[in-house]
């Protein structure tokens, strides 16, 4: 059996108590009166273009899945004896575990939520560099960590932007950021030290028919318009198209129409940072134009319905395309 040499605990044990310090973490985030949930609503918003109720909304939606039944349901199905064993030998190695450098994005800050518990559970210590945009959230992750899980949970965090060079070489990178970002960090590196690279990417929806009845079609507009409002449609699962089979009980006019009154309500509950205006501009005439023309029509202030093949990102928070499909395959060409 393999035991730790400092303090002799089997890595079974081990591992079980790294997994219940992430449950005991994200609990204390979850926590209806939770400091640091204060905290992160009065001070994120200081440096990120999100509202308090949007960065609340965010985190909540980050921590929700980490309850006991749920990590010990997920524990269960993804981790492969193998897997767990490899976990259970990284666990063993306690504080002299290796480090994994984590450079975080600017919008999708919960991304740093995700990573670290990946790290935690491999039995190795994350190294947060956050962004300069947004500095705020790993910080009071990694203070979190240490107030909620002591040692089962260390952590660092390096300044906003700091050079690589002065550190230890890490045993891996997860990196968020753009392609020119991205080669250069690749060719720094060498390859030697693995990188798993977050690059852009361009969220879509699809919904197939068996959802398109009346009852169905509305719960499914109420999700996909939350998806849809979460990080202002920045995030790398926003959807920013949706594709609706024809053929349905709900028309994909009619859907796109729900789909309109979902995001114009989300505008008062959970409000969107402002966007330039000028591109505002430019676009709304370049789609009205299109809707004058009888190729596209609009759905309250944010949903365009339209039947061309170009369905790219609209860049504008919130604005999200709605394209009748026949199935499937014709969504995915």
């Amino acid at each position: 059996m393999w035991t730790s040499r400092r303090r002799k605990i089997p890595p079974p044990q081990r591992l079980d108590r790294r997994l219940q310090a992430i449950v005991r973490l994200a609990g204390a985030w979850r926590a209806p009166r939770s400091p640091w949930m204060r905290r992160a609503r009065r001070m994120i918003p200081k440096r990120a273009p999100f509202s308090p109720v949007m960065t609340e909304a965010c985190l909540r939606a980050a921590f929700a899945g980490w309850t006991p039944s749920a990590v010990a349901r997920w524990v269960g199905e993804a981790l492969s004896p193998s897997l767990r064993r490899r976990a259970e030998i990284g666990c063993a190695k306690g504080r002299r575990a290796g480090e994994v450098l984590l450079i975080l994005p600017s919008t999708v800050f919960a991304a740093a939520w995700q990573s670290a518990t990946a790290v935690w559970l491999a039995g190795k210590v994350p190294v947060f560099r956050p962004s300069r945009r947004e500095p705020t959230f790993a910080r009071l992750l990694a203070a979190s960590a240490k107030a909620v899980g002591g040692r089962d949970l260390p952590s660092r965090v390096l300044r906003p932007g700091a050079s690589l060079r002065q550190e230890r070489k890490p045993d891996a990178v997860v990196a968020y950021g753009g392609d020119v970002t991205l080669q250069t960090l690749r060719r720094s590196l060498g390859h030697r030290t693995p990188l798993i690279a977050f690059g852009p990417q361009a969220g879509a929806a699809w919904v197939s028919q068996r959802i398109l009845t009346p009852v169905r079609a509305r719960e499914t507009a109420r999700r996909l318009a939350r998806e849809i409002a979460l990080y202002d449609t920045r995030g790398c699962l926003s959807p920013s198209c949706v594709f609706v089979d024809l053929g349905g009980a709900v028309s994909p006019s009619r859907f796109a129409a729900r789909l309109g009154v979902e995001l114009d309500l989300l505008d008062r509950t959970l409000p969107a940072g402002a966007a330039d205006a000028l591109d505002r501009e430019s676009f709304d005439q370049q789609w009205r134009f299109r809707a004058s023309a009888g190729r596209a029509r609009w759905f309250g202030r944010h949903v365009i319905l339209h039947r061309e093949k170009d369905c790219a990102p609209s860049g504008l928070r919130r604005t999200v395309f709605v394209r009748p499909v026949r199935d499937a395959a014709e969504a995915a060409r």
